[in-house]
């Protein structure tokens, strides 16, 4: 993830609060299909079985 700042560090606090909660959010930079925990813990099983 690219790291940018936050003017509001309350503001900075309570997105990284989202996105550690798993958060879908419209804006989720992760593809569709990965946007639960366990989808997304699902398809990096399946990455490191495909390499």
């Amino acid at each position: 993830m690219r790291p940018y700042t936050v003017a509001n560090p309350a503001m900075a606090q309570a997105m990284r609060e989202k996105r550690r909660s798993g958060a879908c959010t419209p804006y989720d930079s992760r593809p569709h299909r990965e946007r639960s925990r366990a989808d997304a813990k699902r398809a990096a099983i399946r990455r490191s079985v495909e390499w």
